[in-house]
């Protein structure tokens, strides 16, 4: 795309004959929390993205979550006054976290390989 309007990808669903847009976030390797603290996996989105789907995406260790738009606010552990969202995973599943969801075995539910058959293929 010649500009960067929010969209990286379109897929198209048989499942319910509909287009989805895709914002695709990559990281090459986890990093640092605040430069010094425990490693993790942060991507960031503006709130007002205009895409139906978010893919994230771990580079180092080939995996991919697939979020709607609205799973992917309501995961968020940050939102600040600018209106940019952060999520993030902890590489460790030992360190400690005030957040119900943090380490990246707690999103193994949204996995694109357990995404992929129910948003795009019906379930039968």
């Amino acid at each position: 795309m010649t500009s960067d309007a929010g969209i990286d990808l379109v897929a198209y669903s048989p499942a319910d004959a509909k287009a989805y847009t895709i914002q695709v976030k990559t990281k090459e390797q986890p990093v640092l929390a605040g430069g010094k603290g425990k490693a993790s996996l942060v991507w960031f989105l503006r709130n007002d993205s205009p895409a139906d789907l978010v893919a994230t995406v771990d580079l180092d260790k080939d995996r991919v979550w697939l979020f709607k738009m609205i799973e992917f606010r309501e995961r968020a552990q940050q939102h600040s006054e600018k209106g940019i969202l952060q999520l993030y995973m902890y590489v460790d599943a030992s360190v400690r976290t005030k957040h119900q969801c943090a380490h990246v075995a707690q999103f193994d539910k949204f996995l694109l390989e357990r995404r992929v058959k129910g948003l795009f293929f019906s379930v039968q």
